[in-house]
């Protein structure tokens, strides 16, 4: 038997993986020599999209030699490929036919399996620079945040919920001629050098849709220590999206904040 599972990193945005399976997920031949089965997961991703796939196989004749079977895989795309382990990136919007055929070198068995992919349209979102107040807090106080959020790309559906997060740091920690992307960003709260102080998960938004959103109850970490600091904004945070553009992701406040707290 060989299994041919997806294994998928994402780049920037998205493709959906779809089985055409008689009413099953999986799909199945066989024949004396072997069989063969398709396995996908998970189902959307956004492109441009590397796709890894891997043929496992396991003969059911003990005179087949694993070393016959000669895989060939044909994108849909235009471009093929062949051997155990390949990948392919699809950088185009579309329906694509993948088609893996496993063939012994003599010719006498041949399988083939079909899997197909959609690639989707990504978003781009885009926030303007959120207006803050108070910009001097004591113990106790909160935070309150506006912007306004832009779609200039493709509907985000239900089924893409992204967070809108909010966080604290020290002025200059970040360059705003070059802002991090998602990755630095996680990188950056788990060394401790800015602050997550709030998430909004926003479920769907359409494309060219322009919403405004106030944040009226934002609590600083009790642990702040007093001093001067900067509040900004980062759309997709957790890179669930697949953005066009990330440099547009981020925005950070007009004015500092001071912030007095009575335990530090």
């Amino acid at each position: 038997m060989f299994i041919v599972r997806p294994f998928s990193t994402i780049i920037l945005t998205s493709i959906f993986l779809l089985i055409y399976s008689c009413g099953s997920k999986d799909a199945s031949l066989s024949n004396d020599h072997f069989s063969v089965l398709i396995e996908h997961s998970p189902e959307e991703f956004f492109i441009p999209f590397e796709v890894q796939f891997e043929a496992i196989t396991t003969v059911l004749r003990e005179e087949t030699d694993l070393n016959t079977i000669i895989f060939t895989w044909d994108f849909g795309d235009g471009n093929r490929a062949t051997g155990e382990r390949v990948s392919h990136v699809y950088n185009e919007i579309g329906f694509f036919e993948v088609q893996l055929t496993a063939e012994e070198m003599s010719g006498e068995e041949v399988q083939t399996a079909i899997v197909e992919v959609v690639g989707l349209a990504p978003a781009d979102l885009r926030i303007t620079t959120p207006a803050i107040s108070p910009t001097i807090l004591q113990t106790g106080d909160f935070l309150r945040v506006s912007l306004d959020l832009v779609n200039d790309g493709a509907v985000i559906s239900s089924a893409h919920p992204f967070y809108l997060r909010y966080y604290v740091a020290l002025p200059g920690m970040l360059d705003r001629n070059d802002p991090p992307n998602a990755e630095d960003m996680a990188l950056r709260v788990l060394a401790g050098e800015i602050f997550a102080i709030h998430d909004r998960v926003l479920p769907s938004f359409n494309e060219g849709e322009q919403s405004n959103i106030d944040e009226r109850q934002i609590e600083l970490p009790s642990d702040l220590v007093s001093g001067e600091y900067e509040v900004f904004v980062f759309v997709d945070a957790e890179d669930q999206i697949g953005e066009l553009d990330e440099s547009n992701n981020i925005a950070f406040s007009t004015l500092p904040i001071l912030y007095n707290n009575d335990g530090f």
